[in-house]
């Protein structure tokens, strides 16, 4: 097959969950024999086209001002338009997020949007007003797909009741995708070190982590917290420097890691007694389970696709960002046992294997497109 993946994140510019998830998908895909373009905007002043590991990837520059919507389709359907030249187009995917499939030429035999958390879905979780020019392409754009797939039950549910969609949702998980020569972790001897890993953004719950931290510092004086992702902006201000004032003198605690390759990060996890990911709103949570799947304990969160990833006390810890000291509190039963620790690690990792197979995951979704392709078999 020919896909085609609209993502504006994919490595090694700054990146979050799509984009990671984009990369995994789009190499094993050209391994198995099929051609992968992926298509987005990014900060950059001119064109590139490149060649990663067989996936063609096309970044354009990211316009600005009132018609930057406009300009983005205008472009998407030039490289679009290329791309078909050499073959119609079998299945073109994009994300909920901003509806960047809504308005673009009839040239693939089929479309998806994978719901991975759109801008109207996160601005109700966090009691925000959406806004009604975002929220109106992602409706076209949910609109224009021949299938919706969530990453999760929760996401599906909420989007259907957000956006009015008669019509069922089938989910599959995102699998998670160990690189070879990353070991999981075999040694749970307590270090007294705790991580968090991924953007540092007020709706991942970094704040109340923060304090959390500052109340379980005062009983575990020994304990060090490394925070490893890039800084956001967040009310026109560092979310980094807002942490540090969140942490007060527990800021001495405290140490910070940025621009590490998305590899290493993984590679660092198992040398932590656990991670904490105290978030507000997750669609599905990749980084919770390459944590598990490396055997790393977990605390997640409570809200949203939470309670389908961990189950609170069986293989994680659930903590509410709402109220910090439940992230207190999870923290506190992490580090009081290394045999809870290899317990609750054990569990995840054996969960992990079962549900959030990478295997599993490429199957489903090559079966997904196969199926979009054979409805829409005539050509456009």
């Amino acid at each position: 097959m020919k896909l085609v993946y609209l993502c504006n994140e994919y490595p090694p510019a700054p990146t979050g969950g799509i984009g990671t998830f984009t990369k995994g998908l789009a190499r094993e895909l050209v391994a198995r024999g099929h051609e992968v373009h992926v298509v987005g905007h990014y900060a950059q002043s001119l064109f590139s086209k490149e060649v990663d590991d067989g996936v063609l990837v096309w970044r354009l520059p990211a316009p600005s001002g009132v018609l930057a919507p406009v300009w983005r389709k205008i472009s998407i359907t030039k490289v679009l338009k290329e791309v078909s030249k050499t073959g119609l187009i079998d299945v073109i995917e994009s994300p909920d997020f901003e509806g960047l499939l809504s308005f673009l030429p009839p040239v693939s035999r089929g479309t998806v949007v994978r719901l991975h958390g759109s801008h109207r879905y996160f601005s109700y979780e966090r009691g925000l007003r959406p806004s009604r020019s975002i929220g109106f392409f992602e409706a076209q754009g949910l609109k224009r797909a021949d299938a919706v797939v969530s990453v999760s039950d929760y996401t599906g549910k909420l989007t259907q009741q957000l956006f009015g969609i008669r019509d069922d949702i089938s989910t599959i998980y995102n699998g998670v995708y160990i690189p070879s020569g990353i070991k999981s972790k075999s040694c749970y001897d307590t270090k007294k070190r705790a991580v968090y890993f991924g953007t540092l953004a007020e709706k991942k719950g970094v704040l109340p982590l923060a304090q959390a931290w500052r109340q379980f510092i005062i009983k575990n004086p020994d304990w060090t917290l490394t925070f490893i992702g890039r800084d956001s902006i967040y009310r026109n201000r560092s979310m980094k420097e807002q942490i540090l004032e969140a942490l007060g003198d527990a800021s001495r605690s405290v140490n910070f890691v940025d621009g590490m390759s998305h590899e290493n990060v993984l590679r660092r996890l198992t040398s932590y007694d656990f991670a904490v990911l105290p978030s507000f709103s997750e669609s599905f949570g990749l980084v919770a389970i390459e944590a598990m799947a490396l055997g790393v304990p977990v605390i997640f969160t409570a809200l949203s696709s939470g309670p389908e990833i961990v189950n609170d006390g069986v293989d994680g810890w659930l903590s509410d960002p709402r109220d910090f000291r439940t992230i207190t509190s999870a923290m506190n039963t992490a580090a009081s046992s290394v045999e809870e620790r290899k317990r609750v690690a054990k569990a995840a990792y054996y969960k992990c294997d079962a549900l959030f197979s990478y295997e599993k995951f490429i199957n489903k979704n090559i079966e997904l497109y196969s199926n979009v392709c054979e409805r829409n078999f005539k050509e456009p």
